[in-house]
């Protein structure tokens, strides 16, 4: 996820400081956009780029805020009420989340971004989209060890397993990990390149075995 800031100032009544505040969004908006191009030339498709703004994850797009403020007061032997002045300083932001599927566009992604000064990356996450085969693997591991660690107890107990009363695993148990970011430098290169994450998948199994006693 990329984040730009913008800035515009006003030190003007209302409409100046309307002006202000929509020269900010402009800006920002150009640079969204010129974000935009660039990773679109590198091979992201333009329905990976979300603007995350809609969804107002943060305070908002447009911040205010208030400068310094200056008393004017009239002017010698005249009369009158002192009269004050306030800058006024306008932030937008604009997020852009990207979304990358191949995960050797990732660096690629990253340059552009700091190549259009643009600091603010965060939130980069690994997860997996087909995690079926992994599934039914942890699935049978899973149940080998609750049948081990059963017989290990029933054993303790002076006894042994019977058969199977119950097997069964909650659907929503399954967990599959969100791996953080891992950067590395490529010797005698400034690209950035992106150590490919392993994602854990964890299942839940639940056992129950008729126990019987030995002699």
């Amino acid at each position: 996820t990329a984040k730009g800031d913008s800035w515009g100032h006003s030190r003007s009544p209302a409409p100046a400081q309307l002006k202000a505040a929509q020269q900010a969004g402009k800006r920002v908006a150009a640079r969204a956009d010129s974000l935009r191009r660039e990773l679109h030339r590198i091979g992201i498709p333009r329905d990976s780029l979300v603007t995350g703004s809609r969804w107002q994850w943060w305070g908002g797009r447009l911040e205010t805020l208030p400068g310094q403020t200056r008393y004017i007061p009239p002017p010698p032997g005249t009369p009158g009420p002192t009269l004050t002045q306030q800058d006024t300083a306008y932030r937008a932001h604009e997020v852009v989340e990207v979304r990358v599927r191949n995960l050797a566009k990732v660096g690629p992604v990253i340059d552009v971004a700091l190549g259009l000064r643009i600091t603010q990356i965060s939130g980069i996450r690994f997860s997996a989209s087909n995690t079926e085969a992994a599934r039914e693997e942890a699935l049978r591991e899973a149940s080998t060890k609750a049948r081990r660690q059963a017989a290990t107890i029933a054993e303790a107990s002076g006894g042994k397993l019977g058969r199977i009363l119950s097997l069964s695993t909650d659907p929503s148990s399954s967990d599959v990990g969100l791996t953080e970011i891992v950067l590395r430098g490529e010797p005698n290169s400034s690209r950035t390149q992106i150590v490919e994450p392993q994602i854990p998948v964890a299942v839940s199994v639940h056992g129950r075995w008729e126990l019987i006693s030995t002699p």
